[in-house]
């Protein structure tokens, strides 16, 4: 792996996207290599149910401005691996991840 040094003047006029696209890929490989079964965008919508309780999957979609059948896709290989869990509510008859 490549050492950065800060110190270098190079990087002072180093376009910014760089230093983010470089930190995706550290993500990217980080996940390949410790979790064989979550992908980068499994990742996403992992986290954001985590920060956002109990969301259902329209407001996932919304919130990651996806189709709600990207959304379903997804959630649905999460919850056969058991990462997530989908819950049916009485009171309004939509799905509700936890």
């Amino acid at each position: 792996m490549v050492s950065l040094n800060f110190d270098d003047n190079r990087l002072k006029s180093t376009p910014f996207f760089y230093f983010i696209n470089y930190i995706n890929v550290l993500h990217d490989n980080f996940l390949k290599e410790n979790f064989k079964d979550i992908t980068p965008r499994d990742f996403t919508h992992l986290s954001n149910i985590f920060y956002h309780e109990n969301i259902s999957q329209k407001e996932l979609a919304n919130l990651l401005y996806v189709s709600e059948a990207n959304v379903a896709q997804i959630i649905k290989r999460l919850e056969k691996s058991g990462h997530v869990k989908r819950e049916f509510l009485k009171d309004d008859h939509g799905k509700k991840i936890s």
